[in-house]
């Protein structure tokens, strides 16, 4: 989906988000939650059409109304929760923090960190705001104010504090309007689509024809 170390536009990497956030919508109204959410786990169409795939580790939260506390240590350690490490968590804010990593490694092309866990220093220097921004980390490369405010809403330790999905969906950043880079990028994926499917119909003719003749 990105480039390693490099990362896509952020015009492209909205476009993505918000697909996410719909799909997660979807989901956790059904009372499930995925709790493995990363790149790999996310699959695109010909059409650039996002698709949440692999609910290997998913599970019902809410049944009649009635939701329920999980504690099974799942998922992959740099997109986990630091409530998933220890293994007692809420379903939902599971998923928002998985996507809070997906979105910075779309934009930056690598993760913030190994594990969210007080093991690991660069997870550390986040919780105690003292990241530096540096060519060793993802921060530096994340120079919007809106973006950032609403990356550490995601990643916010506590997770009876952190974003909830409507939230996320209301922020000015998920609805930002990247004017021209937008309009861009939207016909670029249309172009694709046309070559794609041109593609496809002269393939078939050619066949058509070699049966034929």
């Amino acid at each position: 989906m990105s480039e390693p170390d490099v990362g896509m536009p952020p015009v492209k990497a909205q476009w993505y988000f918000r697909q996410l956030l719909n799909g997660l919508q979807h989901i956790h109204s059904m009372g499930v939650v995925h709790r493995d959410i990363k790149p790999e786990n996310l699959l695109l169409t010909g059409q650039d059409i996002l698709k949440i795939s692999d609910f290997g580790m998913a599970t019902v939260f809410r049944h009649s109304d009635r939701e329920r506390m999980l504690n099974a240590t799942c998922g992959t350690l740099p997109y986990a929760s630091p409530q998933v490490i220890k293994g007692l968590y809420k379903a939902e804010p599971v998923d928002i923090w998985s996507s809070g990593i997906v979105l910075i490694a779309m934009l930056a092309g690598e993760l913030p960190w190994d594990s969210a866990s007080n093991d690991c220093p660069a997870y550390k220097e986040w919780v105690t705001g003292s990241v530096a921004l540096t060519e060793a980390n993802p921060w530096k490369k994340i120079d919007n104010a809106a973006l950032c405010t609403l990356i550490k809403a995601m990643l916010i330790h506590d997770e009876n504090t952190r974003a909830t999905l409507k939230r996320i969906m209301e922020h000015p950043w998920t609805n930002a309007d990247f004017g021209n880079s937008c309009f861009l990028y939207f016909l670029s994926c249309f172009l694709v689509y046309v070559v794609s499917a041109l593609s496809y119909i002269l393939n078939g003719l050619f066949t058509f024809h070699s049966i034929v003749f």
